[in-house]
């Protein structure tokens, strides 16, 4: 998820000028450099990544991440109770409004990150098991990432729209 949400915020022309103007538009006390604000959260998610894909600092990373989802979370729900009408740009841009699925997700993935950090311990022993972690946790990302499509996927009304039968 972090390697996702920090490179889509920089990479490509024009991704950091889009993300810095979404930052610029939140309901966060005003600043001369919105742009310094932006650049903290690739480099935060940036940091979470390398602490947890390091064995010796996993624990280390969870914080992190904890940490950084709960303001990740925070300023979702300010957003989405302030009626801000601004997309998501969690995992890039997007047209969709931040709602309070948003919020929730964030809100869980805090949870489980600090469920996590609680748990950290090296593991005891095997490939196996490492690989299994990595692969439920890709899993697990990809339907995080792809959750905006998919609930409109399954929400949506329009008879044309995937999987509808005439």
């Amino acid at each position: 998820l972090f390697a996702v949400s920090s490179v889509t915020k920089v990479a490509g022309q024009g991704a950091f000028a889009r993300f810095s103007a979404w930052v610029g538009a939140l309901p966060l006390p005003r600043t001369r450099r919105p742009a310094l604000i932006a650049a903290a959260f690739p480099a935060a998610e940036a940091a979470a990544l390398i602490l947890l894909a390091v064995p010796v600092t996993v624990e280390a990373g969870l914080v992190c991440a904890a940490l950084l989802l709960a303001v990740f979370a925070a300023g979702t729900t300010l957003a989405v109770r302030k009626n801000t009408n601004v997309p998501c740009m969690c995992f890039g841009s997007s047209a969709t409004p931040m709602t309070a699925w948003h919020a929730i997700r964030d809100w869980l993935l805090c949870a489980a990150a600090a469920v996590g950090a609680g748990l950290a311990a090296p593991p005891p022993g095997g490939t196996s098991r490492v690989l299994t972690g990595a692969g439920a946790g890709l899993v697990l990302a990809m339907l995080v990432v792809f959750a905006e499509d998919l609930t409109v996927l399954w929400t949506s009304t329009d008879p044309d729209r995937p999987g509808v039968r005439p």
